[in-house]
């Protein structure tokens, strides 16, 4: 092997190297953004359903919280997930009685 043939395989190495870890980290940040499933949660009147939730939800005067999804859901006092955090609501978990207020959530 010449010298500019090793060269040059050292060089390809290093890429494919790189291209492996940049493709990692794209499939386990998808899969750990979204919590699979259903989150339900009401305003005392009405229920309202969000499938696959992936960030923060504002959910104007929130008394209740039904979490059927894979992770957990943290419950906050202000809009856009602000403010203090009021209840984690576990996986298959809900948030019990007496109501609890809150602005806002986070998957």
């Amino acid at each position: 092997m010449t010298l500019m043939e090793g060269f040059v395989m050292k060089r390809l190495g290093v890429v494919l190297s790189a291209v492996a870890m940049a493709a990692g980290a794209a499939v386990m940040g998808a899969s750990a953004a979204a919590a699979p499933g259903i989150v339900q949660w009401s305003d005392g009147r009405d229920w309202h359903t969000i499938v696959n939730p992936d960030g923060c939800y504002d959910t104007p005067g929130g008394r209740k919280l039904k979490n059927n999804t894979s992770g957990p859901i943290v419950l906050y006092t202000d809009e856009q997930c602000f403010g203090m955090e009021v209840y984690t609501v576990k996986p298959g978990g809900l948030v019990p009685p007496p109501d609890v207020y809150f602005k806002s959530f986070e998957a």
